[in-house]
């Protein structure tokens, strides 16, 4: 078989709802919590 048998298709939001949004961490608390973590194996 040479052809695809059938094409999928998908749409992404462009963010997470509010309340979740609040929840989870910023990318910047992120990036501290990996440079604290970086430090102490060191």
């Amino acid at each position: 078989m040479k052809q695809p048998i059938g094409i999928s298709s998908y749409l992404l939001e462009n963010g997470l709802p509010e309340d979740l949004q609040n929840e989870l961490p910023s990318i910047e608390e992120i990036a501290k919590e990996i440079k604290g973590i970086e430090i102490e194996e060191e």
